[in-house]
């Protein structure tokens, strides 16, 4: 993709089925730890089927996602927009078999009105966050719903989860967890929350839309690494403490979310 001034968190693994289709960097876990079976049992795997017919291709993007009630899902709108189909598969840890009895197709997908993109060559996203309603409820027994933040974080700690790219450069079989520090955003971002890690860890290239918690509270939304110099790409700079994730703030949605799912906020 050559060197972008900021890596929008498109897709963890596009799949093209069609010459041609892009394939974007994005947002995930770098060096961080397996997550026990069941550990997070809010984290979902967004499988999206993404039509561009004007550039005449297909191709799969992958992200992450959070269960906030046994039919809603909440993810980034880049994640869903312009999708023709897309999947939800729950209930495991591991990618792969394990998740054959959470596989639920989307009724409808609500992407945020206000969601552009803007910035250099398009890199950064606004209102970056969309609720995917399932055909079928969730099974409880191994999924449960998160609670949504309503304001700003007790402590400035948090953990981001997804099964992004690793340290070796191949995508998480599974589920990885990393501890975060909540930093006031570099750079004026409306209704983001930021976090950084420590050097050797961090978020690079894998799934967007996959929550920060804090104390088990939902209080962000992936969207975009950045860097403070622009000539540089982010995701060549995993892990040395210079990137930092831009999430989507959900306390500042909870009214969004309220009117389209009956939520109470």
């Amino acid at each position: 993709m050559g060197a972008l001034a900021r890596c929008l968190v498109l897709c963890a693994l596009a799949s093209a089925s069609a010459a041609g289709s892009d394939r974007h960097v994005s947002l995930g876990i770098f060096d961080g730890t397996d997550a026990a079976e069941h550990e997070f049992p809010s984290q979902v795997f967004v499988v999206s089927l993404i039509n561009e017919p004007w550039r005449g291709n297909s191709f799969y993007r992958t992200c992450g996602g959070t269960i906030i009630s046994a039919k809603w899902i909440l993810t980034a709108a880049h994640c869903v927009n312009g999708s023709a189909r897309t999947e939800v598969r729950a209930g495991s840890s591991a990618r792969g078999p394990a998740w054959r009895p959470g596989k639920l197709l989307a009724k409808r997908r609500i992407v945020h009105e206000k969601y552009r993109l803007y910035g250099r060559n398009d890199n950064n996203a606004a209102d970056d966050i969309a609720l995917v309603e399932l055909e079928l409820p969730l099974d409880g027994r191994r999924m449960a719903a998160v609670p949504i933040a309503k304001g700003k974080p007790a402590r400035r700690r948090g953990v981001v989860i997804g099964w992004g790219l690793t340290e070796q450069g191949d995508f998480a079989k599974i589920l990885q967890k990393l501890d975060v520090n909540i930093i006031p955003c570099p750079e004026k971002t409306p209704k983001a929350i930021c976090i950084r890690s420590a050097p050797g860890s961090g978020v690079c290239s894998g799934d967007s839309g996959g929550p920060l918690l804090v104390d088990g509270v939902l209080h962000g939304v992936a969207s975009y690494i950045d860097l403070a110099d622009k000539t540089l790409e982010p995701n060549d700079h995993c892990g040395d403490g210079r990137a930092w994730g831009v999430y989507m703030r959900v306390a500042s949605y909870r009214r969004w979310i309220q009117r389209h799912t009956g939520i109470a906020p």
